[in-house]
């Protein structure tokens, strides 16, 4: 008898492939098809590096994700919505990074990449409707097997069911009649009018529930592998000395003591620097302090907080730059206004600072180069490693790793490069590590910059004209073409432009100002400027104005009930009109960014001596479908600190063109001793999914300087709190 699997089932765009080496059924699903491929065939996907799903005839699955981890649990978010919609059962999932091919870019940006809240906001549709595809795929497999229809079976827990008879038949099962050899399908198809649907919300077992990790084990166990702790057979270490000048390069070097030192293999000049590469990362190290470098360093002026923000004062001054966004009339409305009031707020330049030291491992050789390193960006890695090696892209292979954190700075490919020179000129594969200091001294660093904000006010203190003026350093303009048009930065005035207040007139400037210091992208990016300022401006409105701040906000944003919702959660949570002693103050703050918006209440006591205690955060989050309530509720917290620490602490200043703060003893973030309680309440909302890697930075720093304000009367508009004295306990 011919085994039913074997049956030819048809499905326009959808094919199922093969891996018998490998004893699983691997399932791809080309749901939107390439230019080149016929409308009516999904012949043309048999070549592509399409497959998501698959299935072992264990019962494994196996389960690809195209965004890499770097503890913000996407690892186990986004498998959840597969393994949902396929019926699987947990336990038997398995993670693996997807191959970096153009196939696996994010149907939000078009990237393969980590960055801007993404992740879940690009895969929570597309990577349902390829679970329910595969469950409908099985499903028709055991029909068949049965000779019944397809309507009287569901699949759930790893099998499917056929609810009349109660037989049953396993995932693995299924996979193991399929890779038969008389059982292979050619085709595995079915009719496009018999397309699954996702699941109904009511429907769901494993979204909305707080599953484990599943990087959680490896990583508390220390099996889990970083960029940093690579080994390959015949590979060797580099440490690197960086300029350490901004800009500077090297003029020359003498490596001659270092050559002869045990162990050293080479040294080399590479992107920036100057690398010793030897057995061991120590060895290395040693041995690069006996290199004499001679360094070729650009003139430049005095560097440091009070020049910067100076020169930010004075760009502003001018009438250089170009407008982001326009309502009304607002220079009109200005001068027509019954009371004009003018603040600046500042942020100064901030290293990402992740607990991994940038580091990757390379090897280059004339058949090809493999990076073994821990990336935002695999594409542009991909892209850029090839120009550098002159390989073709196919040549190169990108090997996704753990990332110790990453903030935007791993979307980078400096250490790359530096990696690639050097195995290419040792002709063996080569992991350099940055040290601390290294790595603190050469960021592509989150741009200081200065708003100037200008409120017109009526007669009853309503707001009649707002202008908002931005100023600092380009993030865009040099690398990233899109976000740069009309001579305005898209990442400077986000925020700024976005600002929900309800104000007739407004207009949005930036105007760009250069200090040669590398710059990129950092979480929450222009939002945590932009709405610090926005955030402070609006409360001392409402209390110029003897108004409750809650209210005065309300009052703004009568087009915007979703914002209200989550202020009047987090003001409920906060008990926010009970008074408090003396000493203590209350401030709030809103955030509406990716997707996702969040109004958050901060406590603060205020003792002698400028000292402060950070003692409770009230967050309410509204992001639509919560995906896994415990990795939500961490990423918001860890944002909530990390937003802090850069309020209280976070700068990097700069002495004779270099950087002042070199490691943790300097560059001071949040210590769990001083680390307030938080409490995060996610709203019910069927609206659409945001993301929650940086919501939680946004309304920190206004929040914690409007609590300042309630407490002490001090009103702080510029970053780091620490400059006015303001020391964390």
């Amino acid at each position: 008898m011919t085994d039913p699997l074997a049956t030819s089932l048809t499905r326009r765009g959808l094919i199922r492939t093969v891996a018998a080496g490998a004893g699983a059924l691997t399932l791809g699903f080309p749901l939107a098809p390439p230019r080149a491929a016929p409308a009516d065939t999904g012949a043309a996907w048999a070549s592509a590096v399409n497959a998501w799903i698959a299935i072992g005839t264990d019962g494994a699955i196996t389960i690809r994700v195209a965004q890499s981890e770097m503890g913000q649990g996407v690892h186990t978010a986004l498998p959840m919505l597969i393994a949902e919609e396929l019926g699987a059962a947990w336990s038997s999932v398995r993670v693996e990074m997807a191959p970096v091919d153009d196939f696996y870019r994010n149907k939000l940006t078009g990237d393969y990449g980590t960055h801007t809240s993404s992740s879940l906001r690009g895969g929570y549709d597309y990577l349902r409707r390829v679970g329910a595809e595969a469950r409908g795929l099985l499903i028709a497999a055991a029909a068949v097997a049965w000779d019944v229809p397809g309507e009287e079976c569901s699949a759930a827990d790893g099998t499917v069911l056929h609810r009349p008879s109660g037989r049953s038949l396993a995932f693995g099962a299924i996979a193991a009649r399929a890779l038969a050899p008389r059982g292979g399908l050619s085709a595995f198809r079915r009719p496009a009018a018999s397309a699954t649907a996702p699941k109904a919300r009511s429907d769901w077992r494993l979204l909305g529930t707080p599953l484990p990790r599943i990087d959680g084990p490896a990583k508390v166990l220390g099996r889990a592998v970083f960029a940093a702790d690579i080994r390959l057979p015949g590979m060797l270490h580099a440490a690197v000395r960086n300029a350490p000048v901004i800009g500077g390069r090297v003029a020359s070097f003498d490596a001659t003591a270092a050559l002869a030192m045990p162990g050293v293999a080479a040294a080399v000049e590479v992107p920036g620097g100057v690398a010793v590469v030897a057995a061991s990362w120590w060895q290395a190290k040693v041995a690069l302090d006996r290199v004499q470098i001679s360094w070729a360093t650009p003139a430049s002026g005095a560097l440091d907080a009070a020049a910067i923000v100076s020169a930010l004062q004075a760009t502003a001054e001018t009438d250089s730059g170009a407008s982001a966004f326009r309502a009304g009339d607002a220079k009109a409305a200005l001068e027509r206004a019954h009371r004009v009031v003018a603040q600046e707020y500042a942020v100064p330049f901030l290293a990402h600072a992740t607990m991994e030291p940038m580091s990757c491992a390379a090897e280059v050789t004339p058949e090809g180069c493999d990076l073994w390193v821990g990336t935002q960006g695999q594409i542009n890695l991909r892209d850029t490693a090839a120009a550098f090696t002159g390989l073709p892209r196919d040549k190169v292979r990108v090997h996704t790793l753990y990332l110790g954190g990453g903030f935007g700075r791993r979307y980078q490919v400096d250490v790359a490069r530096q990696a690639m020179a050097a195995s290419r000129a040792v002709n063996r594969p080569v992991l350099v590590l940055w040290s601390r200091e290294e790595d603190m001294g050469h960021d592509i660093y989150r741009p200081a910059a200065l708003a100037r904000v200008r409120a017109g006010l009526d007669a009853a203190g309503g707001i009649v004209a707002w202008r908002h003026r931005v100023v600092g350093p380009s993030i865009n303009a040099g690398e990233n073409p899109g976000g740069w048009k009309g001579g305005v930065d898209s990442y400077a005035v986000e925020g700024a432009v976005e600002m929900p207040y309800r104000v007739a007139h407004r207009r949005v400037d930036y105007a760009q100002r250069e200090f040669g210091v590398p710059v990129g992208v950092m979480r929450g990016v222009g939002y945590v400027m932009n709405v610090f300022a926005t955030e402070s401006m609006i409360d001392e409105l409402a209390l110029s104005a003897q108004r409750d701040p809650l209210r005065f906000r309300r009052d703004l944003l009568g087009a915007h009930p979703r914002l209200v919702r989550v202020l009047d959660e987090a003001a409920a949570m906060a008990d926010w009109t009970a008074p408090m002693g003396a000493g203590r103050g209350r401030g709030i703050a809103l955030a509406d960014a990716y997707g996702a918006v969040m109004a958050a209440v901060v406590e603060v006591t205020m003792r002698p001596r400028g000292r402060i205690s950070v003692d409770r955060v009230y967050a309410a989050v509204e992001c639509g479908p919560v995906v896994n309530p415990a990795i939500a509720e961490g990423q918001v917290e860890g944002a909530i600190v990390f937003g802090l620490s850069g309020a209280l602490t976070g700068e990097i200043g700069f002495k004779d063109g270099a950087t002042v703060e070199s490691n943790w003893d300097d560059y001071r973030v949040l210590r769990l001793d001083a680390t307030p309680r938080v409490d995060v309440k996610f709203l019910a909302s069927d609206g659409p999914i945001g993301g929650l890697g940086e919501i939680g930075v946004i309304p920190m720093a206004p929040a914690l300087a409007n609590a300042i304000a309630a407490a002490s009367g001090r009103r702080l508009r510029t970053l780091p709190l620490s400059r006015h004295g303001i020391e964390v306990e």
